[in-house]
């Protein structure tokens, strides 16, 4: 079930990712860090270094990293925001970037804590980077949202067992 979301994601944002010319290189990008809107309770988030991805890869990180940029400078609904937020942090969690990702997913169940995408992401992330207990309470949360989703509940079992 994971990978049908994921695939859907990255497919959705491909055609950005092709058209859209970057508005800086990846060098550029490597290490930055963008703060977040004020009063909202977010964390900063790093932006990791590009150079070692694929061109597309990085043409496709590139245009969502200006649409944050854009989204925290303007005032969008915090439904969009977390999407931008959490479209952001997939792609990291796709391109196994674990921690990277992490502040992209908690910014984005800041935003939309009714989303169960974002507490089930993290869960991704804890289970495989640490720590399991982490990874179970994250996916708890996905699977109270959405009962009897297979895919938490089977990543649920998955994490149990390892601890």
């Amino acid at each position: 079930m994971r990978a049908p979301v994921l695939l859907a994601t990255v497919c959705l944002l491909w055609p950005a990712a092709c058209t859209a010319p970057p508005e800086t290189t990846p060098d550029q990008l490597d290490g930055q860090v963008l703060q977040p809107p004020a009063g909202v309770g977010l964390q900063p988030v790093l932006i990791p270094a590009l150079s070692a991805m694929s061109e597309v890869v990085q043409q496709n990180l590139e245009t969502r990293f200006a649409e944050l940029r854009q989204g925290i400078a303007s005032d969008l609904s915090s439904d969009t925001l977390a999407g931008i937020y959490g479209d952001v942090g997939a792609l990291l969690l796709a391109a196994r970037y674990f921690s990277e990702s992490t502040p992209y997913f908690l910014n984005a169940q800041v935003l939309a804590p009714s989303d169960r995408r974002w507490p089930y992401y993290l869960g991704q992330v804890y289970r495989n980077v640490g720590p399991l207990d982490e990874a179970a309470r994250a996916l708890e949360r996905a699977n109270q949202m959405q009962p009897n989703n297979v895919a938490t509940e089977v990543w649920l079992g998955e994490v149990y067992l390892a601890q």
